[in-house]
């Protein structure tokens, strides 16, 4: 189940996936303290969701600073 957040891209003109991923750890913290003190399961399921989201927005940012780091040489 993708995030909301990803369904409406940032307008950020420098990187709008670190933004989305700010977006998506900070609207994650009610649902990471729902897990860890009341131990809902569910909210653990949307905050490994989120988390799994943010490594692949993580990943892609990782390959477009390689990409332009390689370019400039």
């Amino acid at each position: 189940m993708e995030h909301a957040l990803l369904r409406y891209p940032d307008n950020r003109k420098r990187n709008p996936s670190l933004g989305i991923k700010k977006e998506l750890i900070v609207t994650s913290e009610d649902d990471v303290a729902k897990f860890y003190e009341n131990g809902n399961g569910a909210a653990g399921t949307r905050v490994r969701n989120a988390m799994h989201q943010v490594k692949g927005l993580a990943q892609k940012i990782r390959n477009e600073v390689t990409s332009k780091k390689n370019s400039v040489k």
